[in-house]
């Protein structure tokens, strides 16, 4: 668990500060904020190709595709996070995502 920025899908140049939680059983959720309930997004690294590398040594890209695809694409099928943290923060979480490559 921790906090996070997680760069805006529409708005690149926004940031948003986020609470993230990585679960035993591989669920990445993102809360608004620490007491909130529902998460936002979550992405079932488990289940799915996940793909980790770090940009200019401070923003963690996280890619999650599914492992099988249908012939047919009724939209993007892999999901992207780009992710920014304070500190040695940031190689914490890329161990940790990491584990599900």
């Amino acid at each position: 668990c921790g906090w996070l920025h997680r760069q805006g899908s529409l708005l690149k140049f926004n940031w948003h500060k986020q609470w993230f939680v990585l679960t035993k059983y591989g669920h990445l959720h993102y809360f608004a904020n620490k007491q909130s309930a529902v998460p936002e997004d979550s992405f079932d690294l488990k289940s799915n190709t996940v793909s980790v590398h770090m940009e200019r040594g401070e923003v963690l890209e996280v890619t999650v595709t599914p492992k099988t695809s249908s012939w047919i694409s009724l939209g993007p099928s892999a999901k992207k996070i780009c992710l920014s943290a304070e500190g040695d923060d940031l190689l914490v979480w890329m161990s940790a995502l990491s584990k599900y490559c």
